[in-house]
């Protein structure tokens, strides 16, 4: 599910920068055609809310910035997140997409930054049971769920196409596993984010 889920998204991304890209065109200065295609990896540390359960992972995604509008660089993010080291209680993976808004001071771009998207539970050591009324259990293995979260961070700009990330998140995971059917992962990241420059042809063709 969250591999559809992912794919699905790099194909909204992939439109979206096509729809965006004529309007570049129309004989507007360079100036405010800034419209950007980031990547970026992290390692990531995240508590999983359940059980005090630990992974450690990676994450990557990708951003589309739109033209700055009053100060401020609005985007829209995919990422997607997967455990390396999954602990002893569980491991959590998800592909989330959602709306992200950034401002500059110097080298500094702190953002924030809201996610909806798909996850999946792993229990690992065999499953976890749950106990039924009628006195029997149920074995979970695996689960999924809707993921919604909301975070930020900062990115330090070190040179025209990489910036150095820090980034924490707040997710809201459902699960029949734990007492309220709810849990909330919280990651925790430092990366590398690198630029790609869509103007570069425009400013080389107008000269």
């Amino acid at each position: 599910m969250t591999k559809r889920i992912f794919a699905g998204a790099l194909v909204l991304v992939a439109a979206l920068t096509m729809w965006c890209e004529p309007a570049k065109a129309q004989g507007v200065p360079t100036a405010s055609q800034r419209l950007e295609l980031s990547v970026f990896g992290a390692g990531t540390g995240t508590y999983t809310g359940l059980y005090d359960g630990r992974n450690a992972g990676i994450t990557a995604g990708i951003d589309l910035t739109f033209p700055r509008y009053h100060h401020f660089d609005p985007s829209i993010e995919l990422r997607g997140n997967i455990p390396i080291s999954k602990g002893d209680v569980d491991g959590q993976k998800s592909a989330l997409i959602g709306p992200k808004v950034s401002r500059a001071f110097g080298r500094f771009h702190p953002y924030i930054d809201g996610f909806y998207g798909r996850g999946q539970f792993e229990y690992l050591n065999g499953g976890i049971i749950v106990d039924l009324p009628d006195g029997s259990g149920f074995l979970y293995k695996q689960t999924t769920t809707n993921v919604y979260a909301g975070g930020g961070g900062l990115d330090y700009k070190v040179s025209r196409h990489f910036d150095l990330k820090a980034d924490a998140q707040y997710e809201r995971w459902k699960t029949p596993v734990y007492p309220g059917g709810v849990v909330y992962s919280t990651p925790l990241s430092v990366g590398v984010v690198y630029h790609l420059d869509f103007n570069q042809y425009h400013r080389h063709h107008r000269r």
